[in-house]
Parts: C-alpha cells; structure tokens; sequence
C-alpha cells in the first residue's frame, strides 16, 4: 500500500490520463503493443521528448502495479476531482477512454466494466 496523497498533489494533469489510460488498457491484465501506441500517441505530444514520456510512462505503471482494484478506483476518484472540472475534459477523457480499449480492435468485458466506472466517477464529479 503506498500513500496516494502525495501522488495527487503532485501529478499534473498528464500523469492523470496516463493513470487512467493505464488502468483501462490493462483491465484485460495485458498492455497490447496496439494499446501501448495509443496510450503513447496521445500522451507523447503533451511531453518535452520521448525520455520525458518514458519517465512518465513508468512512474505512472509502478503507482499503478502498487495498487489493489478498490484503491484504484479511489484514487482515480480523488484525481479526477483534481482534474476534471467541466464537462468538456470529461467528455474529452471519456473519448480518448474509448480510443484506448478501441486501439487492438476487441473490447474485453473487464475494459468494458473499467470505462463504465470512471464513467460513474467522472460523471458523479461534473
């Protein structure tokens, strides 16, 4: 169990999505290479360089391997407080949300209950 306080305060914005994109892209308990380009074409043009992207990438992945399903969902609960305050950014993470699980061309049942939930928590926030 680690400390998620500190994560909230301290990630911006691109560490949100990335969290979320890696919570739905894994629901399936497998990162696909397609998934993987996805997640990467829509973090890495945020980012100063490819390093940039990888250090971010893998800070996110571990917080997210240190985490049990229940405090993921919180923790996705207390960043999108944080992050998501019209309806504009949720509709535009719910999308991008979609194009994640869309990326290999099959959508698991667990991708499915993963995108229905943030959709519950963004929707309870805005």
């Amino acid at each position: 169990m680690i400390n998620t306080t500190e994560f909230i305060n301290k990630w911006d914005y691109r560490h949100y999505l990335a969290f979320l994109y890696i919570a739905v892209a894994s629901a399936d308990y497998d990162i696909g290479e397609d998934e993987k380009d996805e997640l990467h074409a829509k973090l890495a043009p945020s980012l100063f360089n490819e390093e940039n992207y990888k250090e971010l990438y893998n800070e996110v992945l571990k917080v997210f391997g240190k985490l049990n399903d229940n405090d993921t969902y919180n923790f996705i609960s207390d960043l999108s407080r944080k992050h998501v305050t019209c309806n504009e950014t949720k509709e535009k993470v719910l999308k991008d949300l979609k194009d994640i699980i869309d990326a290999d061309d099959h959508e698991t049942p667990n991708e499915t209950i993963m995108y229905i939930s943030i959709r519950k928590i963004l929707n309870g926030i805005v």
